[in-house]
């Protein structure tokens, strides 16, 4: 027997698990696809951001039909680029995603020429050079060289000495600045087109696990950029700290939308989830429709906890060999995540944000 639970607790939840977010999912396609403009997602932890950024980055991977070419920028490379080089570094990650999934190219091969200066005469493709020059471009890279010299000189009875001179020379490149970034950008959206896409999506899930003055610092700084309809990001930014209402207004006003995440807002959305993670469940476990009732009551529609009892009132069923969860089996394991609850709903009700460490 399989013990194993379908629900996710502390990962994004992705298709084919990923339901209930069918308004959010609309408002962000006509932002990105429809109007061409960057969107930023705000809300309590959670409460599902990354599972929405995360099953539209699926989702254009998979599907054509929008030509749209998603890159998606890594939590550790995005934390060490918003205190470097941002706009660098996202270059690099489009060239590389050009470079692999449009022209099937290996990456070794790009990096390759670009460490040993190689300018690529050997390419037939206009495009193929032009992504090795703009990767050279923002390839971070440190040019060190050391000099040295020595002269001798003595003589025969009472004179000697030596002379020792060392020159380094250090040459490494400044970060990319938003002009040069959007010159680079004209180049690279000429070639998209030629593989038949019609614009660039770059998706950062992890603002929101940074403090509130680099978000607003980092927004600040690349205004320009995420005003600009070149591209389109579509961002996970912290959410607006009560306390500072001026400067939240500012970071949230640097986009032409911004989008609140909440919890879901009707059985449905609860009745969904449950039955995706159950279609993929060997066991045929089923959740009757007073469960999922309940469910939506106990947690105020908060999808970490819907899966949080979820999890822990399958793997009870399973222990006790039922094959349907009822509301009854559900509020007795809500009782583990009682304390939890209540202090997420006092939190709502007072009009508070919620963070995870308000749990410790």
């Amino acid at each position: 027997m399989n013990e194993k639970s379908p629900f996710i607790i502390n990962d994004p939840v992705i298709p084919p698990i990923f339901a209930g977010r069918d308004k959010e999912i609309g408002i962000i396609n006509d932002t990105l696809f429809g109007e061409g403009e960057s969107i930023a997602l705000f809300g309590n932890d959670a409460i599902g951001k990354s599972s929405i950024v995360k099953s539209i980055h699926s989702y254009l991977l998979t599907n054509r039909q929008k030509k749209v070419l998603p890159i998606a920028i890594n939590a550790f490379d995005f934390k060490e680029a918003v205190e470097r080089n941002f706009l660098g570094m996202a270059t690099h990650q489009i060239c590389a995603a050009i470079w692999t999934k449009l022209m099937n190219r290996r990456y070794s091969e790009l990096i390759e020429d670009s460490l040993l200066n190689v300018r690529g005469e050997s390419l037939k493709k206009a495009e193929e050079k032009a992504i090795k020059r703009i990767f050279r471009i923002v390839t971070s890279n440190k040019l060190s060289g050391v000099g040295k010299f020595n002269k001798e000189f003595g003589g025969k009875f009472y004179v000697e000495g030596k002379i020792s001179q060392v020159n380094e020379l250090t040459n490494e490149r400044k970060p990319l600045a938003p002009f040069e970034f959007l010159h680079l950008l004209d180049e690279l959206n000429d070639i998209i087109r030629s593989y038949k896409y019609d614009s660039l999506l770059v998706v950062c899930d992890e603002m929101n696990h940074l403090p509130f003055e680099t978000n607003t610092e980092f927004i600040r700084s690349y205004f320009d950029i995420f005003s600009s309809r070149q591209i389109q990001f579509l961002i996970v930014v912290v959410n607006p700290n009560d306390s500072r209402k001026k400067d939240a207004n500012l970071l949230l006003d640097s986009f032409n939308t911004f989008l609140e995440i909440g919890h879901f807002k009707d059985i449905d959305s609860v009745q969904q989830l449950v039955f995706n993670a159950l279609s993929l469940d060997d066991e045929r476990m089923n959740f009757d429709v007073e469960a999922i009732k309940t469910l939506f009551e106990l947690t105020n529609g908060h999808p970490w906890w819907i899966q949080k009892i979820c999890d822990s009132a399958y793997k009870e069923a399973i222990t006790q060999r039922r094959d349907i969860v009822n509301s009854q089996l559900i509020e007795e394991r809500s009782i583990l995540f009682k304390n939890e609850i209540e202090i997420y709903k006092s939190r709502m009700d007072l009009g508070q944000h919620f963070r995870k460490f308000h749990l410790r």
